[in-house]
């Protein structure tokens, strides 16, 4: 498809899809997730849109491995509640020194989709409650000048992980994803993923190319 509009498209078609999977007998289950999981999913992040991506890979995992998507499901859960009173305490703080410096910024914790946190445990063999990034944190402000500010104010307050500061807003990514990530030793000497972008960056971010023809 010479235009990626028609590959917008057929990503749409393939979520719905995905989403109504349960009405096709085993075998067509089976076939329709192992396609998107090898083609529509990873189309998905070529365009940059994170959202999309991360539904078809779930939903290609859900009826892929069933038990494994099951338990790790129940997992993640057990583990989000136990980081629940921490997560609180690191976007109280974050907020409240953004709000100091004068930068409008939005705060929030998000938790990475079941697909990428199975990947990640298959590269490392671990189990899900030594993944130090289960939850990340995301800071949206106004300006480019706002990220770097910000980025500063992180590091002055938690000391950074060398070799974990990423700048994507000077270098974007070829799909057009612009942030700045870091990892810094937070409460409690944990380590702690925080991505700083503009909302028109998170907006890319999440619908990638398709957020450009909405505009």
């Amino acid at each position: 498809a010479e235009d990626p509009r028609v590959v917008v498209l057929k990503l749409a078609d393939r979520l719905h899809n995905m989403r109504t999977l349960d009405a096709m007998n085993p075998a067509q289950q089976q076939n329709k997730a192992r396609e998107t999981s090898e083609i529509y999913a990873p189309l998905a992040r070529r365009l940059g849109m994170a959202l999309v991506q991360a539904e078809l890979e779930d939903l290609a995992l859900l009826y892929l491995e069933p038990e494994k998507y099951t338990r790790l499901a129940r997992e993640v859960e057990a583990e989000r509640r136990k980081w629940q009173p921490y997560v609180d305490e690191v976007c109280r703080i974050l907020q409240e020194e953004m709000d100091r410096a004068g930068i409008h910024a939005q705060v929030h914790a998000w938790q990475k989709h079941l697909a990428s946190i199975n990947r990640k445990l298959q590269q490392s063999g671990g189990e899900v409650n030594q993944l130090h990034d289960l939850v990340s944190f995301r800071i949206l402000v106004d300006t480019d000048h706002d990220c770097y500010l910000a980025l500063g104010l992180i590091h002055a307050l938690w000391r950074p992980k060398d070799g974990r500061i990423k700048d994507f807003i000077a270098t974007p990514k070829l799909n057009g994803y612009q942030s700045l990530h870091t990892t810094v030793f937070c409460l409690d000497n944990r380590l702690a993923e925080i991505q700083i972008r503009t909302r028109e960056m998170h907006q890319v971010a999440e619908y990638g190319v398709a957020m450009h023809w909405y505009y």
